[in-house]
């Protein structure tokens, strides 16, 4: 008997002992997220930020292509300018850093656009300018920093205003598309702007591209795509951003319009600009399929220049 109790009175000390053992580890400090989880976390802060942001755009039509071929796929008119591999352009043999696969050359052939990697493999964006003949050593723009990965420029034909694709952490994931413009006051670019939802997605999304001419925009990117095609949309640009009013009740809505689930639906009450819009289309096609010199004046400037 008094061996029962000297027993009892052992397990009733231990007993406390083991609850607060317990407790002391249920509030033990939660351990620190990982690095894959705190960009997890940030990428979806990206996108909520963005989805609230999505601009309205009009779909006039798309066309699916191989991506090895989309380049040429896009029928710009010649006052858009054109896109050319940078190493075939300037004759690069491999002692040459890397470049990036699109370079842009404006209308009047006096300006090329295109990405190289530095001595420590990080993109940027570069330029050389044309003088008459001559041609200014190729230089970095002022003001852009440098990228994991850039490429795809493109300039409006005011000169100023410049697209590029590039990948790095301030983007949904793969090619993101961003905005910048020149300021001539301080001789460089401004800080580069993400164009968000529906031109970005987590996919690649290579091109955005403003003909001025014809009115009419195209987005070029591999989103809901198999494996080796990219899908071109042809849009309205609109003047004034327009985005949707984001709420609880037409968050679903968002989402399809952020992603361009649909063309017909983007379409709705904008059967007249899609009309225009074709015509102006068919007219160029017209124009070029008639032969873009005849009846045009040529004015000659010098042996190596003809406007």
């Amino acid at each position: 008997m008094h061996h029962l109790k000297r027993l009892l009175v052992c397990t009733l000390l231990i007993l406390p002992l083991t609850s607060f053992a317990q407790r002391h580890r249920s509030k033990a400090a939660p351990q620190p997220p990982t690095e894959e989880e705190l960009r997890n976390m940030a990428l979806q802060q990206r996108y909520d930020e963005m989805l609230t942001g999505t601009r309205s755009i009009t779909v006039i039509d798309s066309l699916v292509t191989d991506k090895d071929a989309f380049l040429s796929a896009m029928r710009l008119t010649r006052d858009a300018g054109s896109f050319s591999e940078p190493r075939k352009l300037f004759n690069a043999d491999a002692a040459l850093p890397p470049m990036g696969k699109a370079a842009f050359v404006n209308a009047h052939s006096s300006a090329v656009y295109y990405t190289q990697a530095d001595t420590a493999g990080a993109y940027r964006l570069w330029a050389a300018f044309r003088n008459g003949p001559v041609w200014s050593s190729p230089s970095p723009l002022e003001g852009l920093g440098t990228y994991a990965y850039a490429d795809f420029p493109f300039v409006q034909a005011d000169g100023v205003t410049l697209y590029f694709a590039k990948m790095d952490d301030e983007g949904l994931g793969g090619y993101d598309l961003f905005i910048t413009r020149y300021d001539s006051q301080t001789k460089s670019y401004l800080k580069a702007e993400n164009l968000g939802f529906p031109f970005n997605s987590p996919a690649n999304d290579f091109f955005c591209i403003i003909d001025e001419t014809l009115g009419i925009g195209y987005l070029a990117t591999d989103r809901n795509q198999p494996q080796g095609k990219v899908c071109i949309y042809r849009f309205i640009p609109n003047d004034i951003r327009e985005t949707y009013q984001a709420t609880e009740e037409n968050m679903n809505d968002v989402r399809r319009a952020a992603r361009i689930a649909s063309v017909a639906e983007s379409q709705k009450g904008h059967s007249a600009q899609i009309d225009a819009a074709l015509a102006r289309i068919q007219k160029a096609s017209a124009t070029d399929a008639a032969g873009y010199a005849r009846a045009r004046v040529r004015l000659v400037i010098n042996d190596d220049t003809i406007y």
